[in-house]
């Protein structure tokens, strides 16, 4: 399955809607095109859960929102054309 491999979850807390405001730093060289950051939610198991993938580069893998549901990810957003 091609999906996030490695987490960190915040746990005990069941909420129907959130506002996550943050700041966030990836230390990886800025030279990589494909350093990156997930954050995570509805998060059931390693195998259902959705997620926003943030990463330097944008293509159909890199800068999404994504599912994971027991299959390879998938891309749930859409940009306008434009």
């Amino acid at each position: 399955m091609h999906a996030p491999t490695s987490w960190s979850l915040l746990q005990g807390f069941d909420v129907t809607s959130f506002q996550l405001t943050g700041r966030v730093k990836c230390k990886t060289n800025p030279s990589n095109v494909y350093r990156d950051m997930y954050v995570f939610f509805h998060f059931q198991d390693p195998a259902h859960f959705y997620y926003v993938h943030f990463s330097a580069k944008s293509d159909p893998l890199h800068n999404i929102i994504g599912l994971v549901n027991g299959k390879d990810r998938e891309k749930i957003n859409f940009e306008p054309e434009g």
